[in-house]
């Protein structure tokens, strides 16, 4: 009784593996992930996100990322706290040409962006990702968030 039980057992965990299997071949086929969300080109090369202080700061030193401060101009005056960093390239949120000055980016590099609490950079983000960059993170709390974690 107990071998017939365990035969059983282990019919039935052959039958449920091979139907996960199956379901995911098929789903797959169908353009669709385990989950139902569609498999797009765009969805699968972006690499679009929001990252902590200490993985912005290792991400920064790495040399591999441009960094974008999207503070205004007086926000990086030294009174007002100055840059986090001594190589950035300052694209100001407010100004009105700000999404082609978006846009004059290489999509395909990678970017880090950081605001003063991480709004407009958070925007930014979502703009950036419509807009079909590849990679981008986004400093999550912003530079509030950075010199909590750093000073």
């Amino acid at each position: 009784m107990k071998k017939i039980l365990i035969g059983i057992g282990a019919a039935l965990l052959i039958v449920i593996i091979a139907g996960m299997y199956k379901f995911n071949y098929l789903a797959n086929l169908d353009g669709y992930d385990i989950d139902g969300n569609k498999i797009t080109a765009e969805k699968s090369s972006q690499n679009i996100r929001s990252i902590s202080p200490v993985e912005f700061q290792n991400l920064a030193e790495s040399g591999e990322y441009v960094i974008i401060d999207i503070r205004t101009p007086a926000e990086l005056l030294p009174e007002n706290g100055g840059q986090l960093f001594d190589e950035i390239l300052n694209i100001d949120f407010y100004k009105p040409d700000f999404r082609e000055n978006l846009a004059k980016l290489d999509p395909d590099e990678n970017y880090l962006i950081y605001c003063r609490s991480g709004s407009r950079s958070g925007k930014t983000l979502k703009i950036m990702k419509e807009m079909g960059f590849k990679n981008v993170a986004n400093l999550d709390g912003g530079r509030n968030a950075w010199l909590r974690t750093f000073k």
